[in-house]
């Protein structure tokens, strides 16, 4: 879906409310009994146009949707871009529509609570149906469960681009490391595993470079010419050549689970619409007929340095040096894509869904092993403590 640029989130104190909502306002979600959270966007908002108030708890939980259209423009408090209500979005919409029937017909076949399967919690709210991983949970026969009893996995689920509430993301929680998307971080990152950059200089180029705003989900990329200033809060990339004999450009989106790669979509745009979020085409594809053994091994180990375990990479493939350059990571990706066939999507649910239960399982069994192992180590201290306090 298309978005707006970004919009960002300020924590102020309820005594200061009312001056900093007549400032500038668009969405005021209660985090505590003193904390507000202000959501400031461009253009600035009239205060008489701010919505009600989204109440959250401690933990940002939403208790409403939030959902409003404003300007032609879809605003919902769960994500920090807005989407722009166009034909483009209408269509995907309507084609949206038998997933989510299916979706909620493999909702109701999910096992009660009574019968032994995965469980797991989100932190800081349960995401909405169109997001894969709630895909994945249903046709992985998954428990999604309000509170979190002992044996439920707790997911850091939270659509922005850094973390808002760093402080409070669970320890230990499924992708509680993840908590900084930026481009520039992703570079970053993946400049140290796979050992070559993707980012470039834009002052010292001569030639075609990608420019590409550092927040997540806004399809705002464009190519530029250099020599360029730089634009605050702005990267600059390698201008990676993707394009096939129809010169159609080639991404390769790979979901993971457990930090490995576990299914590919190729999706084919034009080369002049290369940054849209629309899909000309899309193809489920075998990890292994995409990426060799050496090259599933870096991406593993970019997954663990940034600490993403189940999510999305958008991954380009050079055809000049045949190199793979990670441009994109989403830790809270929508899916399965429209542009897949029917056929395609039902398999790569039940690949996502078996990979995720099975994935679970083995967490589950690791973490108990790792707590009998803590105890058995307590135990014997306390026993060598006793018997040295006794001599």
């Amino acid at each position: 879906m298309m978005c707006a640029p970004s919009c960002s989130w300020n924590k102020v104190h309820r005594n200061t409310l009312n001056k900093q909502a007549s400032h500038k306002g668009n969405i005021l979600l209660l985090h505590n009994k003193e904390n507000v959270l202000i959501r400031d966007c461009e253009p600035n908002i009239d205060v008489a146009d701010t919505p009600k108030t989204i109440k959250f708890d401690n933990h940002l939980s939403p208790k409403k949707l939030g959902l409003r259209i404003k300007n032609k423009t879809l605003v919902w408090a769960g994500i920090e871009n807005d989407i722009p209500i166009t034909a483009s979005f209408l269509l995907e919409l309507v084609a949206w529509l038998p997933y989510l029937a299916a979706f909620f017909c493999m909702k109701v076949l999910t096992p009660s609570e009574k019968n032994k399967c995965p469980a797991i919690s989100f932190w800081p709210a349960t995401p909405s149906p169109w997001y894969l991983l709630m895909g994945a949970t249903a046709w992985g026969r998954i428990k999604i469960v309000k509170d979190r009893p002992s044996n439920a996995h707790r997911i850091y689920f939270d659509d922005v681009t850094q973390a808002r509430d760093l402080l409070n993301v669970p320890h230990g929680a499924i992708n509680g490391r993840c908590v900084d998307i930026r481009k520039s971080h992703v570079a970053s990152v993946f400049a140290t595993v796979f050992g070559y950059t993707l980012t470039c200089d834009p002052t010292q180029q001569h030639g075609l470079v990608v420019e590409k705003p550092e927040t997540n989900g806004t399809h705002a990329g464009r190519v530029i010419t250099t020599p360029h200033k730089p634009v605050k809060n702005y990267v600059y990339q390698k201008l990676i050549d993707t394009t096939d004999d129809k010169n159609l450009c080639n991404d390769l989106r790979t979901p993971c689970i457990g930090g490995m790669p576990v299914l590919v979509w190729r999706k084919r745009k034009q080369a002049s619409n290369r940054f849209a979020v629309y899909n000309q085409s899309a193809t489920l594809l075998n990890v292994n007929d995409v990426y060799s053994a050496h090259e599933l091994d870096l991406i593993k180990q970019f997954n663990i340095a940034i600490g993403l375990e189940c999510g999305g990479l958008d991954i380009l493939r050079d055809r000049n040096d045949g190199r793979i350059y990670i441009v994109d990571v989403n830790k809270t990706d929508i899916g399965p894509l429209i542009a897949l066939s029917w056929s395609d999507k039902m398999k790569s649910l039940k690949i996502l869904g078996a990979a995720l239960r099975s994935w679970l399982i083995e967490r589950d069994a690791s973490l108990q092993t790792l707590s009998t192992t803590q105890i058995a180590v307590s135990a014997a201290s306390e026993s060598c403590g006793s018997a040295n306090f006794n001599s």
